[in-house]
């Protein structure tokens, strides 16, 4: 079986099909996170694809946010899938002091399917866990507790159905590096170590429990093949270009229980694959289907959504055939009208532009008559012109001294305004050179609210990356434009 998960980082705006990107990876299951779809806004063509079954969660109350989506190779349908995480209380307390609800809010963040597979002649139970793990907001700290309380279920969920005899497999975005190998730029050792999440995911992947006679612990299935692999990286900062220079964080997993080690064929970081600001990692078990068995469709599968068998029509498709009944009914009465009351008329057909040289002969006595009206009218202004300008002349003899002043000032004027337009065709000033690269750099507009919003500034145009990198961004900077005066009231 091979599993692979992607945070596609909204799921309408891949530029391939999903049925493209599945061909692709031709995985038996398929996780997706960060899909930012409703219910409403799912097509067809993205719910439904021949040869697998899809199941999606999505968040209730906020639309376009979060999501994931499983998508299963009919050869491994699902028994049984949920989107929830609905642990037993004992199970919690076992894995941590903090006192987590059962009933929170899930935001579409989880979708777990439920799977048969055989091994060496033996059926087993394998549930693959696709989960998009919300991420810390320094400036909501609600969502520090939230996050940890998603992940202690996360983690309980686990044991728990381990103790049910099941193999599991948790993938997707955890939105957690674990270690400072994962990460480009951890700063201070001390300072990165102390954080609540990473403390919890170290904690999760030492911590064995013994179930049914036997120690299970979390295994982080990339690090069990490459535990000392650096720059191994899994999302990047596409808005700094930080990809080109693979200046990014390991953050997407796929972790396994303990028991499922000796089927842990491999496990790959696809750092090629384009379409988002993360990219897939994949995995294989040695195992195979059941094909003599046959498995009834999970109720959430979008195969037995109203929307998707005819059973259920959208809201607006009423409106819809209504206006269209009407537009057709307005168009039939229009047309009669125009037939009773007004006959029709013949359209003039469109000249071509030769047909105008073709007349020009007979166009050029009209032409030569009207320039010889237009030069006697001209002759006869000529005339008067110059005779009141005899009369005016020694009116006007005073300002005879002010005649140089008077032109200056026009030329001063007509130069001024030349000027001005030479500026504007020239177009902006070109940008500065950077110090390392000696290159032109970008121009940039702070978004930010405060003092400086709007205000514009020059960095260099090379990606983001590390300060060994003689590509990376030289980390200059220069403003473009002058600060904002506020005024006083």
């Amino acid at each position: 079986m091979k599993i692979t998960t992607w945070n596609v980082n909204g799921i309408r705006s891949l530029k391939k099909s999903v049925k493209c990107v599945l061909q692709d990876f031709s995985s038996d299951v398929v996780c997706f996170q960060e899909t930012k779809i409703s219910r409403s806004q799912l097509s067809e063509e993205t719910a439904l694809l021949d040869g697998c079954t899809s199941y999606f969660s999505y968040p209730r109350k906020q639309s376009g946010y979060s999501g994931v989506a499983t998508y299963c190779e009919d050869k491994f349908m699902p028994e049984n899938a949920e989107e929830e995480m609905r642990v037993d209380v004992t199970w919690i307390d076992s894995v941590g002091d903090l006192d987590c609800d059962t009933n929170i809010d899930f935001e579409g963040r989880v979708m777990i399917t439920h799977h048969l597979m055989k091994h060496n002649d033996e059926i087993q139970r394998l549930a693959v866990i696709n989960v998009y793990c919300p991420r810390v907001d320094p400036e909501k700290p609600e969502r520090h507790l939230y996050k940890l309380q998603f992940c202690q279920l996360l983690q309980a969920k686990m044991h728990e159905m381990c103790l049910q005899g099941c193999s599991v497999v948790i993938v997707g975005d955890l939105n957690i590096s674990c270690s400072v190998i994962d990460h480009c730029d951890p700063s201070d050792e001390k300072e990165f170590n102390s954080s609540a999440a990473r403390k919890w995911l170290k904690s999760f992947l030492l911590t064995e429990v013994e179930i049914n006679g036997e120690n299970i612990k979390a295994v982080d299935a990339f690090r069990y093949f490459y535990p000392d692999r650096k720059e191994a990286y899994t999302c990047w900062n596409t808005k700094t270009g930080a990809r080109l220079t693979n200046y990014g964080t390991r953050i997407d997993y796929v972790i396994v229980s303990s028991n499922l080690i000796p089927l842990l064929s491999s496990c790959e970081i696809l750092s090629d694959y384009q379409g988002s600001d993360h990219c897939p990692v994949t995995a294989l078990l040695k195992c195979d289907p059941v094909p003599e068995l046959k498995v009834q469709l999970p109720p959430i599968c979008t195969r037995l959504w109203p929307e998707f068998t005819g059973q259920q029509q959208k809201l607006n498709s009423f409106f819809q055939k209504a206006q269209n009944l009407a537009d057709i009914h307005d168009k039939e009465l229009s047309s009669q009208t125009f037939t009773k009351n007004k006959p029709p008329e013949k359209k003039n057909k469109q000249k071509a532009i030769t047909s105008f040289f073709k007349n020009n002969s007979t166009s050029a006595p009209y032409v030569s008559s009207t320039m010889q009206s237009s030069k006697i009218t001209c002759d006869k202004d000529l005339s008067v012109l110059s005779e009141n300008s005899s009369r005016t002349s020694d009116a006007n003899s005073f300002v005879e001294n002010g005649a140089d002043d008077k032109n200056s000032l026009v030329n001063s004027k007509t130069n001024g305004t030349s000027e001005e337009w030479k500026m504007l065709f020239r177009g902006p000033p070109k940008p500065p050179l950077c110090n390392k690269h000696q290159k032109p750099c970008v121009l940039r507009t702070v978004k930010k609210s405060g003092s400086n919003m709007g205000r514009q500034f020059y960095i260099c145009a090379q990606p983001v990356g590390a300060l060994s990198n003689p590509d990376a961004n030289c980390n200059f900077f220069k403003w473009a434009t002058t600060p904002k005066i506020s005024s006083l009231k």
